[in-house]
């Protein structure tokens, strides 16, 4: 291939702002696909790139983009009603809210929004991120959340009835708390 083939095979600035566009446009129409198609896209696109076929790369990886969120979404589980007790790590600090506190925290794998009133509300007021503390919470779905509380990659809401102990977490969480404290 010549040095004039390479140049013009190479892609431009129109290319990669369409490229942008496209993906952008991909990652909002979201399809769940089977993991085969979502790896034999990502092999056609890598082919496409390696061959120098900037349309053809371009709409490949839209189509990727949109494979992807799809996966993405598809990770999310929704929540079963259910009354939890157990350990649960917080991944924000709790933050007040009209008479009691909100925090974000992960329970066996899913991600849940939580929120405690009165004396279980005091029991997390004072804990930060990263810390695990034992709660009886009574979990629902989402339902039809806001789309801000669905963005965050949330499984469920919680109501948490009982704060009974905490732990400082990992060392490297007891360690970035103390300075926080």
């Amino acid at each position: 291939m010549s040095a004039a083939d390479l140049a013009s095979s190479a892609m431009s600035d129109r290319h990669v702002a369409a490229m942008a566009i496209v993906v952008w446009a991909g990652a909002l129409t979201p399809r769940h696909v089977p993991t085969v198609v979502l790896l034999t896209t990502a092999a056609v696109a890598a082919l496409a790139l390696h061959r120098r076929w900037p349309v053809r790369f371009i709409i490949t990886v839209a189509i990727l983009a949109s494979f992807l969120s799809g996966a993405a979404w598809a990770g999310i589980e929704p929540a079963v009603a259910e009354r939890y007790v157990g350990p649960v790590v917080l991944v924000t600090d709790p933050e007040p809210v009209s008479g009691g506190v909100r925090v974000a925290a992960v329970i066996e794998g899913g991600r849940y929004d939580l929120r405690a009133w009165g004396s279980p509300a005091g029991g997390l007021r004072n804990r930060l991120m990263g810390e695990r503390v034992q709660v009886e919470v009574d979990l629902r779905p989402l339902g039809n959340a806001p789309a801000w509380l669905l963005a965050q990659g949330l499984s469920g809401r919680g109501t948490v009835t009982s704060v009974e102990s905490f732990d400082v977490g990992s060392p490297h969480t007891r360690i970035a708390n103390s300075i926080r404290r």
